[in-house]
């Protein structure tokens, strides 16, 4: 159920970046984006009502990406993630209900686990691109992006990957945030981060400790 969700992301997030920058890489990261936004609808499908409210919201969230990249406007774009947060947000919380009410850890349990933990590195990403698109200069050393204002390219890859970097702790320190809002933002990511993975990890060895114990009897 999350395996295509799962390579979308990575594509995304891992394949993207090594594009060259230009034209290339912002179609290159608009096309993935878009691969995303649309598993993450599938990834809903065990859910009739978070499946009806996520096409709800991904329509809105491709036309405005597509409508940005040839004709760029600052609100467009800012609506456009915005719309792209909720989506995000829905499949993650669906995929973390799923992980805490399944019996069982199998190949769909980790793909789903993994799935959500990049998720939450693309919520914060996006989230971060709406304030540096509202308040210019909230990020230090962001490269000048190459398709300035439609959201994609180099600044784009660069805040998803300052988003990662903040979700694990890492904190390299080579894109820093400057304004208040893009602060607390990053707070919230680092606590979400390590939050979500003592959890996560305490569930799964649950669920591998029961599933060895269930075999033994």
């Amino acid at each position: 159920m999350f395996s295509y969700l799962l390579v979308a992301l990575l594509v995304l997030l891992l394949v993207v970046p090594l594009l060259p920058a230009g034209t290339a890489q912002s179609t290159g990261e608009l096309l993935t984006l878009s691969a995303v936004l649309i598993t993450s609808i599938y990834a809903l499908h065990g859910s009739r009502r978070a499946f009806v409210i996520g096409i709800v919201v991904v329509v809105p969230a491709l036309l405005g990406k597509w409508l940005s990249f040839f004709a760029a406007h600052q609100i467009l774009v800012s609506a456009s993630r915005g719309f792209a947060i909720m989506l995000f947000i829905l499949t993650t919380w669906n995929i973390i209900r799923y992980l805490m009410t399944e019996r069982e850890v199998t190949a769909d349990t980790l793909y789903g686990a993994v799935s959500a933990y990049l998720l939450l590195g693309l919520i914060f990403g996006t989230a971060y691109g709406i304030v540096e698109t509202v308040s210019p200069g909230s990020f230090a050393n962001l490269p000048v992006d190459s398709v300035d204002g439609r959201g994609l390219g180099s600044a784009s890859i660069a805040l998803d990957y300052f988003s990662l970097v903040t979700l694990t702790t890492l904190g390299y320190g080579d894109v820093t945030p400057l304004s208040q809002m893009a602060r607390s933002l990053a707070v919230l990511e680092a606590v979400a981060g390590q939050f979500y993975l003592a959890v996560l990890v305490a569930r799964l060895v649950g669920l591998f400790m029961a599933g060895r114990t269930a075999s033994k009897v």
